[in-house]
C-alpha cells in the first residue's frame, strides 16, 4: 500500500514538473522577460492553499516574472508584421514595424513593482485530471468599476485579495495567450480607472460611464450618444490599438453619431495619448461643429445639391468644407473656445508647415531590379492617373462676407429659408439639445467675439453655426458663378 502511494505522488510531482519546465521554456522564447521560481508554499492564493499538505508541496517551485517585463515585452511584441520580399529569396520573409506604444511604457515601467506568478495546477488531483496552468497577478482594482468579477470565461478577479487569475489548459501555449490576454487587460484598465477622475464631473448628466468588463469600456455623451472603447487587433498580423466604435439614439435631425466622419481621427488621438480626459474634451468641444455639418449635408441632400457639397476630415477638430470642384472654407479649431475659419486657397499662409500643392503626384515606386527593365509605355498601355489633386482658387463669395461680417454673424436669421439647414424656429426651441443648436456646452455664458483677418475670420465657436449658414445661403444664389469660374478653371 505504501509503495502505491508512494508512486501516485512521485507521478504527481512528475507531472508537476514537466508543467513547469514547459513554462520556463516557453518564457525564454521572450528574452525580455527573465524568470525565477521561489518555493510553492511561498505563493498560495485561494483554493492552492488545499494542497499545503500534499507530500510533494514542500518540493515544488513557481515561475516569478516581474509586471514591467511583461509590459515591455507587450509593447515590443505589439508590432505590425508586413511581409517583404528579400533580394534573392524564393519566399517572402517576415518582417515587424514598430508600433508607437514603446515610447509611451518606458515611464510607467520604474512604478511597477510586483510579480506575476506562473504556478501549476491540479497536479495534486487524483485520477485523470489534467494539469493545468494558473497566472497571478495583484491589481488595485479600488477605482475601476467593474460589472462583474469574471472578466472573462478563464480571468477571474478576487475582490478579497486583488488576485486576477488567469487559467489556461492547453499548456504548450499558455505564455502566448497570457500575454495578449494581460495586455489587453492592463490597457483597458488604463482607460477605465480614468472613469473616477473628478474632471468628469463637470459634465453632470450629459456623461454617463457603464460598469467595464476589460472587454469594452462603453459612455454616454450628450445623452443621446454613444461611443465604446475596445483593445483589439483590426485584422491577423496587424498591431493591437484601441478601437472606437459610434452609435447614437434616434434623435429628430440626426441619422447617426455626428462624429461619424472623425472617427479613424479620433481613435489615432486615443492611441497617441491613451487619456480618456483628453478624449472625451475633443468629443465635447467638436460635437456642435460636427452636428452642424451633419444638418447642412442633409440639407443639400434635400434640395438635390449634394453634388455642390463635399466635407473632408482633415483632423479631429478640422474639416475642409468645399462648394465647388476649387472654391471652399477650411475650419480649424485654435482653442477649446475658438474657432478659425479661412479660404482653403490660402491654407498654407496661415499654416507655413504646409506647402503649398503643385498639383503633380507623387511618382510610383520602381524596385530597382527592375526599374531598367520595365517596357516602355506605348499609347494602349500607357497608365492612367488616378490622383486627382484638388487645387482650391481664391472663394470670392466668402470675402465678400468678410467684409461685413460684424453685420451678420451675430444675427444669422434676417432670412428665413425652409429649405436651409436651419430655421428661426430650430433656434428658438428650447427642447432640443444644446449641440442641435450649435452652442457650446460650457462657453454658454460667454460674449461671442468675432475677428476677421485677410481670408478669414476667428470667432467664438458657438458662431461657427451661424457662418455655415450664411455660406450656405450665399453659395446657393451664387453657384451659377461658382460653377463658371471652376469649369474656366
Amino acid at each position: 500500500m505504501l509503495t502505491h502511494m508512494a508512486f501516485f505522488f512521485f507521478y504527481f510531482f512528475c507531472r508537476a514538473f514537466i508543467t513547469n519546465r514547459k513554462i520556463e521554456l516557453q518564457l525564454q522564447q521572450y528574452r525580455t522577460i527573465p524568470s525565477y521560481t521561489r518555493p510553492f508554499l511561498s505563493a498560495l492564493w485561494g483554493k492552492q492553499r488545499r494542497a499545503i499538505h500534499h507530500p510533494s508541496a514542500d518540493r515544488m517551485e513557481v515561475v516569478c516574472v516581474h509586471q514591467r517585463d511583461l509590459l515591455r515585452t507587450c509593447a515590443t511584441r505589439n508590432v505590425d508584421v508586413v511581409m517583404s520580399f528579400a533580394p534573392g529569396a524564393n519566399a517572402p520573409v517576415n518582417t515587424s514595424l514598430r508600433a508607437e506604444m514603446l515610447p509611451w511604457v518606458e515611464p510607467i515601467l520604474p512604478k511597477m513593482t510586483n510579480e506575476v506568478v506562473m504556478r501549476t495546477s491540479g497536479w495534486w488531483e487524483r485520477g485523470a485530471a489534467e494539469c493545468y496552468v494558473e497566472i497571478q497577478d495583484r491589481v488595485n482594482w479600488n477605482n475601476i468599476p467593474l460589472r462583474t468579477n469574471e472578466l472573462s470565461d478563464h480571468i477571474v478577479l478576487d475582490r478579497e485579495t486583488n488576485v486576477l487569475t488567469f487559467t489556461y489548459t492547453d499548456v504548450d501555449t499558455c505564455i502566448g495567450r497570457f500575454l495578449t490576454d494581460w495586455e489587453r487587460v492592463f490597457m483597458m484598465a488604463n482607460l477605465s480607472r480614468q472613469v473616477s477622475s473628478v474632471w468628469f464631473r463637470k459634465y453632470a448628466d450629459q456623461l454617463k460611464f457603464e460598469p467595464c468588463d476589460m472587454q469594452t469600456l462603453s459612455f454616454t455623451y450628450a445623452k443621446q450618444l454613444h461611443c465604446s472603447i475596445r483593445w483589439e487587433a483590426p485584422a491577423k498580423g496587424k498591431a493591437r490599438r484601441y478601437f472606437v466604435q459610434l452609435t447614437c439614439d434616434a434623435v429628430p435631425g440626426l441619422k447617426r453619431n455626428p462624429h461619424h466622419r472623425v472617427q479613424h481621427f479620433l481613435q489615432d488621438v486615443l492611441n497617441d495619448q491613451k487619456d480618456l480626459v483628453f478624449f472625451v474634451q475633443v468629443l465635447f468641444q467638436t460635437l456642435p461643429l460636427m452636428t452642424t455639418l451633419e444638418h447642412m449635408e442633409a440639407a443639400f441632400a434635400r434640395s438635390d445639391t449634394i453634388t455642390r457639397l463635399t466635407i473632408i476630415p482633415r483632423a479631429p477638430d478640422a474639416v475642409r468644407i468645399l462648394f465647388s470642384t476649387s472654391h471652399g472654407v477650411d475650419i480649424r479649431f485654435d482653442g477649446p473656445d475658438t474657432i478659425c475659419i479661412s479660404d482653403a486657397a490660402f491654407h498654407h499662409t496661415l499654416y507655413p508647415s504646409v506647402a503649398k500643392a503643385t498639383g503633380q503626384p507623387p511618382a510610383p515606386f520602381i524596385p530597382a531590379a527592375t526599374a531598367g527593365h520595365a517596357p516602355a509605355a506605348s499609347a494602349s498601355n500607357a497608365p492612367i492617373q488616378l490622383t486627382q489633386p484638388v487645387q482650391c482658387v481664391e472663394f470670392a463669395v466668402f470675402a465678400q462676407l468678410l467684409v461685413n461680417v460684424d453685420d451678420w454673424i451675430f444675427h444669422p436669421h434676417a432670412e428665413n429659408d425652409n429649405d436651409l439647414m436651419i430655421t428661426d424656429d430650430d433656434d428658438e426651441n428650447d427642447e432640443s439639445p444644446w449641440f442641435m443648436q450649435g452652442k457650446a456646452w460650457h462657453t454658454a455664458t460667454l460674449e461671442p467675439f468675432v475677428l476677421p483677418f485677410d481670408h478669414g475670420l476667428l470667432c467664438s465657436a458657438s458662431l461657427c453655426r451661424n457662418v455655415l449658414l450664411k455660406l450656405q445661403k450665399s453659395a446657393a444664389s451664387a453657384s451659377p458663378a461658382i460653377d463658371a469660374a471652376a469649369i474656366a478653371l
